[in-house]
């Protein structure tokens, strides 16, 4: 079992889709927890029982107290995935994510999709795009987000770029200097991103004073779903304990 996994995550490491190396780390995780059980199982059938027998219940004690924490995270993630997209906003705040050298990615090209559909609704107010350049673009997400939101109709004048954060909590700290300084209206801002990121990515929001409601943009594929609702259960549990 544990040679399979380590193979699934091998396979999913190669697959050209932002994101998915997650898949791999979780795969060898999983595999080596998989083999120290497996080492720790023939310490039981040998001399040496007793710190089998304890090591087992260390593991045992360790996988439920883990199970439990992760549930705990993955039910606020779940908790914030839904959207608003009904509520008027004084702006909207599309969250970036990867680029493939000019165009947006798989996870990206839903947010667009997202913000358009919200946008639709609501015309006329200020959009502002937000994501800087990372490894493997050629451009800012915020330039390949603005690009594409033209080339779908919206006007260049209603479009603000912020183009060099690096992550989410820059997108926010960011945005709302790029708000303030351009007397973008802000005082409810309509936040756009994928709905396992939602949560987290509201609470970074309220973290520099902006008050947002949620517009959820629908993850592609189920391996992406699950891939991305997994990741983000640790991201949150990694901004509660670091942050």
């Amino acid at each position: 079992a544990a040679i399979l996994i380590f193979v699934l995550g091998f396979v999913l490491r190669f697959l050209t889709i932002t994101g998915m190396q997650f898949s791999f780390y979780l795969c060898c995780g999983t595999s080596f927890f998989l083999l120290v059980w497996c080492g720790v199982n023939m310490l039981e059938q040998s001399r040496i029982k007793t710190l089998g027998h304890a090591l087992k219940a260390l593991l045992t004690l360790f996988l439920l107290a883990g199970s439990a924490v992760f549930l705990v995270a993955e039910a606020f993630v779940l908790s914030g995935a839904r959207t608003t997209i009904n509520v008027q906003a004084d702006c909207l705040l599309i969250l970036g994510a990867g680029v493939d050298g000019t165009v947006p990615s798989l996870i990206l090209q839903s947010r667009l999709e997202a913000a358009q559909s919200y946008w639709e609704i609501h015309p006329s107010i200020p959009i502002v795009v937000s994501g800087g350049q990372g490894a493997g673009e050629d451009i800012s997400e915020a330039k390949a987000m603005q690009t594409y939101l033209i080339n779908h109709g919206i006007p260049e004048n209603c479009i603000y770029l912020e183009d060099q954060s690096r992550n989410t909590e820059e997108n926010m700290q960011y945005s709302k200097a790029l708000m303030e300084k351009e007397h973008i209206p802000h005082e409810t801002v309509a936040v756009v991103s994928n709905e396992f990121h939602l949560y987290r990515a509201r609470i970074l929001a309220e973290d520099v004073g902006l008050q947002t409601i949620g517009v959820s943009a629908k993850t592609p594929y189920l391996i992406l779903k699950i891939n991305y609702f997994i990741r983000e259960a640790f991201a949150l549990l990694q901004q509660t304990v670091f942050h």
